[in-house]
């Protein structure tokens, strides 16, 4: 993959995760997940992906929402968007989007373990917390932020760890 491709996923997934927090107090919420259909397309133009990529994208996607649902559940986490859903898809949209790009830029990551360790509990929860300033959820709790500086302490470094191994 060049340069100029991991560039271009970069961007692509930060500017979908703005989308859907921009669009998740709207009622057109469920227009987030376009974001992540043109990161698939863009991935998949680049070259074809291996089985065990998709599989891996798919368990990513799963385990982040399912601790996002259970955060949510148990109110760590209140939503400000008024999505009907068990589970909101502008958050779903952010974590495929998060999972493709970990798939193939992960191997590009060239940082000890302990910094990927510190870089995941320090800016996965700090994502979060952006997203109270476009007003689409709160931490009602500061265990909340330190729930989430302990997933994102093992999250972060697991997916890079995994896909360097595995597909590098």
């Amino acid at each position: 993959m060049r340069r100029l491709d991991v560039l271009a996923i970069a961007v692509l997934f930060y500017a979908g995760w703005f989308g859907a927090v921009v669009l998740a107090p709207t009622k057109y919420a469920q227009w987030s997940l376009v974001f992540p259909l043109i990161m698939i397309l863009y991935i998949w133009a680049r070259g074809p992906l291996r089985r065990g990529q998709c599989y891996l994208a798919a368990a990513i996607t799963i385990v982040g929402a399912a601790f996002d649902f259970v955060q949510i559940r148990i109110g760590f986490v209140e939503l400000r968007t008024d999505e009907p859903l068990i589970f909101p898809l502008w958050l779903l949209a952010i974590w495929i989007m998060y999972s493709c790009s970990m798939i193939v830029l992960g191997p590009f990551v060239k940082v000890p373990v302990r910094w990927m360790i510190l870089a995941g509990g320090v800016m996965g929860p700090l994502s979060y917390k952006s997203g109270e300033f476009f007003g689409v959820l709160t931490f009602s709790t500061p265990a909340a932020f330190l729930a989430y500086a302990l997933f994102w302490s093992a999250m972060f470094p697991a997916t890079v760890v995994i896909s360097k191994k595995r597909y590098a």
